[in-house]
């Protein structure tokens, strides 16, 4: 599964949405067309600085959504996630 967030969100980063590759979408919700683009991932590590962790590929919606997905393939499969809920901490690092 890809990446799955609001054309919003890439009318923010400066894409052109709806450019990208047409994909259609169904769930038990409805269907949806989503445009395919590239982005550079890159999380800010807390001290203000910014590891690059690699490209994604996420899907733009035509419509408005009310919840963003995280897509295992291009986001969960370039980096290590981890949870220590006795310290409440969240640990990520690139794969």
């Amino acid at each position: 599964m890809l990446s799955l967030f609001d054309a919003q969100i890439g009318k923010v980063l400066g894409l052109d949405v709806t450019s990208g590759s047409q994909k259609k979408l169904s769930s038990l919700g409805g269907s949806l067309t989503g445009y395919s683009h590239s982005i550079e991932l890159s999380i800010d590590i807390g001290d203000g600085t910014e590891l690059t962790v690699g490209t994604m590929e996420v899907l733009f919606s035509d419509r408005s959504i009310s919840r963003s997905i995280l897509g295992r393939s291009g986001f969960f499969s370039l980096l290590k996630i981890g949870i220590s809920e006795r310290n409440q901490q969240l640990f990520v690092e690139p794969e």
